[in-house]
């Protein structure tokens, strides 16, 4: 009885550090967004900011690019941050920065007011 419950225990233990895990792949980039939603620590990815020099601001973590470095606890560092907002990479699975320059902060801008054609 007392090796089933040692058995059990540890069975319980093991599957708590699984839900516990930080979830990147080595050597990839990752929108803070998906890290989030990976269930990656928010205080990590703000530790990871820091580090990079860039205001440690919840509110930058979701348009902002870590590169999963790896180790035991899979640590993230600071890439870049997105101003024109974060693109999920789901065809080549790495994230990446939006470059399109009539995008600024998420939200399209134009250059021109739009003209009116009068007949």
């Amino acid at each position: 009885m007392v090796k089933l419950t040692t058995i059990c225990f540890a069975a319980v233990v093991a599957l708590a550090g699984f839900a516990e895990a930080k979830t990147c792949t080595t050597g990839v980039i990752y929108c803070g967004i998906n890290l989030r939603r990976r269930d990656y620590p928010p205080d990590e990815l703000v530790r990871a900011l820091r580090a990079g020099r860039v205001a440690p601001d919840p509110r930058l973590i979701d348009d902002s690019l870590f590169r999963c470095i790896g180790g035991m606890n899979k640590k993230v560092v600071f890439a870049e941050l997105c101003r024109g907002g974060c693109v999920d990479g789901d065809t080549d699975g790495t994230d990446h920065c939006n470059r399109d320059p009539n995008i600024l902060d998420g939200k399209r801008h134009l250059d021109t007011e739009p003209t009116l054609q009068l007949d």
